[in-house]
């Protein structure tokens, strides 16, 4: 059973809405590319109030409650569009668009200032947030330690500056150090990462045991269109005066005779070993081979962006194979609780290993 709050932000918390859902067809959740973030829409007929931006708003899904999701929570964010049309029958109808928090990176402000104490990225991220957030987003675990060396005035490399800007574009700065990625989940937790997949809660088959494995329905997979690379020239940091870049080729284990091969050319001057340019090759290959791209339909909920399921399809020869969900959308359906209609695809490989070991950028 699904059940939608409302928060005021008037002191009373979470309000019950579930009753002016109406119609039910018109409402449809999405978790996209990480898990606890996403997407609402709604329909409310007849609310007890006119609902405003930035109101909370809450999707409830008991069907989703886990270990790791006790409340059953499959969207939680800040309205961000709501439009009031009466309809000729003289309803009060207000269609509801909302966000989750990741909109809250637009709401603070970073004064011109510049950093130079000697810290890792999670510690400078978590510098930032504590100065200068103020809507109630929390650094903990969830905020990984990618490098251990920022810029800064203490180990003799120039201070970071920042600002005048918004938080988000603050937080970009030193992502671009790192090379990790920023979410803030339902919870307000804030997570820094370079690759945050999860194991989904079950996987999918066309044969189901009904526990560790799932039906679904609606199936298709395709090959997208990324090109097949068969072969990367490194080229990496200058070496020794008069000796040139250093360079190092990589070959497809598939590749075909050298008259056909796509070779590419792959340029990074922080690659400054042979091991370095070689992970980096492997990377590149592993990540232009074409990947599959998929979609299928399943009846039970717990399923999220972000996570890595297992598929079973003996139409096309899959058994236990892990794809990367790309994003899940709920939507109710009037002879089932809800259908979740997942899209997916191979896992890309992580930028870990993209950066070939180097310890950052």
């Amino acid at each position: 059973m699904l059940q939608i709050n409302v928060n005021r932000h008037a002191g009373a918390g979470w309000e019950d809405w579930s009753d002016y859902v109406l119609p039910l067809p018109d409402l449809s959740v999405g978790s996209s590319g990480s898990a606890y973030t996403g997407v609402a829409n709604l329909t409310f007929t007849n609310p007890p109030a006119t609902p405003l931006k930035d109101w909370g708003l809450q999707v409830l899904d008991d069907l989703a409650v886990s270990l790791s999701n006790p409340d059953g929570v499959i969207f939680e964010g800040l309205v961000d569009g709501a439009k009031h049309a009466p309809d000729p029958g003289g309803d009060q109808v207000e269609q509801i668009t909302a966000s989750d928090y990741n909109v809250l990176l637009d709401y603070d402000i970073v004064p011109h200032v510049w950093r130079s104490a000697l810290e890792t990225d999670k510690e400078r991220l978590t510098w930032l947030f504590e100065t200068f957030g103020t809507h109630g987003i929390t650094c903990g675990a969830e905020v990984q330690e990618v490098i251990g060396d920022m810029p800064g005035g203490a180990d003799g490399k120039p201070e970071q500056e920042f600002g005048p800007s918004g938080l988000r574009d603050a937080a970009a700065k030193i992502l671009q150090i790192s090379g990790g990625k920023l979410r803030v989940d339902f919870d307000l937790a804030l997570h820094h990462f370079v690759t945050e997949a999860t194991a989904s809660p079950f996987n999918l088959s066309d044969d189901p045991n009904g526990t560790t494995t799932r039906e679904y329905f609606g199936f298709s997979l395709e090959d997208d269109s990324v090109p097949k690379v068969d072969e990367v020239v490194v080229f990496g940091a200058q070496q020794a005066e008069g000796a040139g870049l250093l360079t190092v080729t990589r070959t497809a284990s598939d590749a075909p005779a050298a008259a056909y091969r796509r070779i590419v050319p792959l340029v990074d001057d922080k690659l400054t070993s042979v091991a370095q340019c070689e992970a980096a090759g492997d990377a590149y290959l592993a990540s232009n081979q074409g990947r599959r791209t998929g979609k299928l339909k399943t009846i039970h909920a717990g399923l999220l962006g972000g996570q890595v399921v297992q598929i079973t399809n003996a139409g096309t020869g899959l058994t236990a194979e892990p794809f990367a969900i790309a994003s899940v959308v709920m939507t109710p359906d009037t002879d089932r609780p809800g259908v979740y209609g997942v899209t997916f695809g191979d896992e890309p490989p992580s930028q870990a290993a993209i950066i070939g070991g180097s310890g950052g950028l």
